[in-house]
């Protein structure tokens, strides 16, 4: 009878670690400060800081959403707890990448998760990075140009 207590024990503890393993909730972006309606929002969302913030092919998953009133949305479902960062790109010209001056400065707007700013670059994805350890997340952040 107690080794039965026992297995039953485990098999129950052993049950709650597999489903918390298999736990996934969504992460919704709110994004504001666009300078247009024109083009599409793309959000790019990364579990790995050597992808971070370029590798857009080693992402998690990739939302564009339309913009609206200067304002935009993308929701990130079935997303496994854990660490994250993503970068937005206002996409202006709906080329489906970002556009550089001949100096190499950016020609529209982005912003990255926790409003995050690097010096002369993208931030790290430290800086960036969110935990996600709940059905939903929210998260907002400001586009800058």
């Amino acid at each position: 009878m107690r080794k039965l207590v026992v297995v039953t024990i485990l098999l129950l503890a052993f049950a709650g670690i597999v489903q918390a393993k298999s736990l996934t909730g969504s992460i919704t972006v709110e994004m504001a400060g666009f300078r247009s309606d024109n083009g599409r929002a793309s959000v790019v969302l990364y579990n790995s800081p050597e992808a971070f913030p370029q590798k857009a092919d080693k992402s998690v998953k990739i939302i564009r959403s339309s913009i609206k009133d200067k304002k935009a949305k993308a929701v990130f479902d079935n997303i496994p707890y854990g660490t994250y960062a993503f970068v937005v790109l206002h996409d202006e010209n709906a080329n489906g990448k970002m556009d550089y001056s001949a100096l190499g400065m950016p020609q529209e707007g982005y912003a990255f998760s926790n409003n995050a700013r690097g010096m002369l670059g993208p931030p790290d994805y430290k800086d960036a990075a969110f935990k996600t350890d709940k059905p939903s997340v929210s998260l907002s952040i400001n586009v800058g140009y």
